[in-house]
């Protein structure tokens, strides 16, 4: 900025201890040096907000490139047409899978024939099946014919029927052998 040397530092003194006289001397040095830091902070604190800006503006420039990069980039790659070929063969197999399906009325009224079993119908033969696989398979009236308990006794008879089918021994197919 200024080129000030040694000497012309040792004029100035002198030149102001000639106006000032030895008393104004100190105060004034001291509001000159205050002064004069006041400016260096705020020189200081333009550059590093010009600084900043530069900076941001680069970098905006540099996201901006990449941005259009990226841009240019799709559009050569061309990635609509497998997102098309995808989405078509989703719905090919998903028609093919409603076609391999009964209709939804012949389910219908499958379930609807399982439901309204009557009671008199034959029990089907289980004890080739496993342990666990018979109760499974037991009729479900074997709970309509408990008689219908209130209050407390009907949960201790409850989780005693609980108890006792826990209690069934489970035995494998291939463990014939006595324990």
């Amino acid at each position: 900025m200024f080129d000030v040397g040694f000497s012309e530092l040792i004029l100035m003194a002198i030149v102001a201890l000639v106006v000032l006289g030895p008393e104004k001397l100190p105060h004034a040095a001291r509001v000159a040096g205050a002064w004069i830091g006041r400016i260096k902070r705020m020189v200081g604190n333009m550059q590093a907000e010009i600084e900043r800006e530069v900076s941001a503006q680069e970098m905006r420039e540099r996201l901006q490139k990449e941005i259009d990069a990226v841009r240019d980039a799709g559009e050569d790659l061309n990635i609509q047409q497998p997102f098309q070929e995808v989405a078509t063969r989703l719905q090919d197999m998903e028609n093919h899978i409603h076609s391999s399906l009964p209709p939804a009325t012949a389910v219908g009224t499958s379930i609807a024939t399982v439901r309204q079993a009557s009671p008199e119908d034959p029990v089907p033969d289980t004890s080739s099946l496993p342990p666990e696989a018979a109760v499974a398979a037991e009729p479900a009236d074997a709970a309509a014919a408990t008689p219908v308990v209130e209050g407390e006794a009907a949960y201790r008879e409850w989780l005693a029927a609980q108890k006792n089918a826990n209690l069934r021994p489970a035995t494998s197919p291939d463990d014939s052998s006595p324990a």
